[in-house]
């Protein structure tokens, strides 16, 4: 998954989903919460997930 926007600072993340994996990004996508394409719900998810696990 690639997209260019605003945000891209060049970084390329090679990823591979499962199918469980990519229904669930699929329904994230869809709600629009995290994002408006792959690389910006992926990006949402990590920061979430890392701002929940710091101590």
């Amino acid at each position: 998954m690639q997209s260019k926007n605003k945000n891209d600072r060049g970084h390329i993340v090679e990823v591979e989903f499962n199918q469980q994996q990519e229904v669930v990004l699929k329904q994230l996508l869809e709600d629009g919460k995290y994002g408006n394409d792959y690389s910006e719900v992926m990006r949402n998810i990590f920061q979430e997930f890392l701002r929940q696990t710091r101590m």
